[in-house]
């Protein structure tokens, strides 16, 4: 939709330079954040990922991609959770009963923590480099021209944008 409306105002559209079209970056910045939080993780990045390549110097981009690849991250350590509960539970209930299923049971245990352990600290170190480009960069660059009638309210957009 907001494709069409640029190709009906602008007859000499060019793909590789909507971002020259002054409200383009944030409508995409607003649409993927959109996408995020409706957990279409995969379309959000696809976005984040045209942002990030169309302002390689904006920082909170890279670091929305960051937070995506490591929001991936839940889905393994909550199965390895799983598995331990459900197991936690067959032992309880099972206890005894089939000797092979104890000792496959505890190696099950042990695999399962070990899964869910590895991605949960994977997960802390993309966080912490997120963390990290939060506060060595700063802010976002705004890069809207202070002669623009809206540029008081675009620059406490951009200031905004944060997770």
């Amino acid at each position: 939709m907001i494709r069409r409306l640029i190709v009906e105002n602008f007859p000499n559209y060019q793909k590789e330079k909507l971002f020259d079209i002054q409200y383009y970056e944030l409508i995409v910045f607003h649409k993927a954040r959109a996408l995020y939080n409706l957990k279409k993780y995969k379309d959000s990045k696809l976005l984040f990922d045209r942002l990030d390549k169309a302002f390689p110097n904006n920082d909170k981009y890279q670091s929305w991609i960051l937070g995506i690849k490591a929001k991936k991250y839940d889905y393994f350590i909550w199965s390895g959770t799983g598995v331990i509960l459900a197991d936690l539970i067959l032992r309880t209930f099972l206890k005894g009963k089939f000797p092979l299923f104890d000792k496959l049971s505890l190696w099950i245990l042990i695999f399962a923590l070990i899964f869910s352990a590895t991605f949960e600290i994977i997960k802390r170190i993309e966080l912490k480099k997120r963390k990290k480009r939060h506060k060595t960069r700063g802010l976002v660059n705004c890069r809207y021209s202070a002669n623009s009638s809206s540029t008081a309210r675009i620059k406490s957009s951009c200031n905004l944008i944060e997770r």
